[in-house]
């Protein structure tokens, strides 16, 4: 059975920030493969915008002198790893900076087991960190 599913960004307010659409193959995945495939096609949708997308001018273009003495700024890479960007995402998810809720129930395990079916509701809550505490 393969399912397409649209995982919501949320804040805390409730309000939804973004959504991204996976495609499970299994009627039944780990929490852990559902945020691989929230991330894998999160970084192929940064990529592909990053390649059709005009280069961005500096803010502020150095100096002859400045290049001269610290030399020229490395371009940035062509492309996102997902591979880095999902073990960031679990260290998060362990830290508990992302909340995971599936059917309106909170996962706390990446090993957890959930069933998946064509009106599965998804939903990522990034929580932030504030100063001093």
């Amino acid at each position: 059975m393969m399912a397409t599913l649209t995982i919501r960004d949320e804040s805390t307010a409730g309000k939804t920030l973004g959504a991204t659409h996976i495609e499970l193959r299994e009627s039944q995945v780990t929490v852990e493969e559902v945020i691989r495939s929230y991330v894998f096609q999160r970084v192929k949708d940064c990529n592909v915008q990053r390649a059709v997308a005009p280069p961005k001018p500096p803010l502020v273009v150095p100096s002859q002198d400045e290049v001269m003495i610290n030399g020229t700024q490395p371009a940035q890479s062509s492309s996102i790893d997902w591979r880095v960007e999902f073990n960031k995402t679990k260290e998060a998810f362990r830290n508990q900076q992302i909340l995971v809720f599936i059917n309106e129930e909170q996962f706390n395990s990446l090993d957890a087991v959930v069933r998946i079916e064509p009106s599965t509701d998804i939903k990522f809550l990034r929580l932030t960190m504030l100063m001093g505490g």
